[in-house]
Parts: structure tokens; C-alpha cells; sequence
């Protein structure tokens, strides 16, 4: 499970794509349709299965590519310290 970090970030839609600031560090990250999908489905408590299933049917692709998409960006955001492990 992961769990968005809400106390440093800001997000908004900007030129119909969804950028995020991270507060504390002033960074700014520009997501992409299959970032932002995660992303929104991050606001509640979900599993990677969930978040998987969101992704396949939403972009007409395989479990396995939705997967490693979700896999990657979770990892991502881990690291920028975007979510945190629950």
C-alpha cells in the first residue's frame, strides 16, 4: 500500500496536465496521463492491484505493462519522497 505524503505537497491542472509541488523542496514534477492516473488514485488507500487495474483499462493495455508502469512510478515517487510506504 502507499499513501500520498499530503503535508508539503500542492497539486493543480495546468494546460490540462497535472503538476505537482513539493513545498518544502520547491520542486516542481509535470505529470504525464499514465502519472496522473496513479497519481489520483493515490488519494485514497489502494493496492498496486487496484492501481493496476485503473491503469489497464483506463490506456487499453496489458496487465503486465500496466504493472511495470505502476511499479516504476511508485519507485519514483518513493524516491522524491512523494509517497511514502504504508
Amino acid at each position: 500500500m502507499y499513501r500520498r505524503v499530503t503535508t508539503s505537497l500542492t497539486e493543480r491542472e495546468v494546460g490540462g496536465e497535472l503538476v505537482i509541488l513539493h513545498v518544502e523542496t520547491g520542486e516542481v514534477h509535470q505529470l504525464n496521463q499514465v502519472a496522473a492516473c496513479i497519481w489520483k488514485n493515490l488519494k485514497q488507500d489502494t493496492s498496486v492491484d487496484f492501481l493496476v487495474d485503473k491503469v489497464a483499462e483506463q490506456f487499453e493495455v496489458d496487465r503486465k505493462t500496466a504493472h511495470d508502469d505502476v511499479d516504476r512510478f511508485l519507485a519514483d515517487l518513493t524516491s522524491l519522497k512523494l509517497v511514502e510506504v504504508v
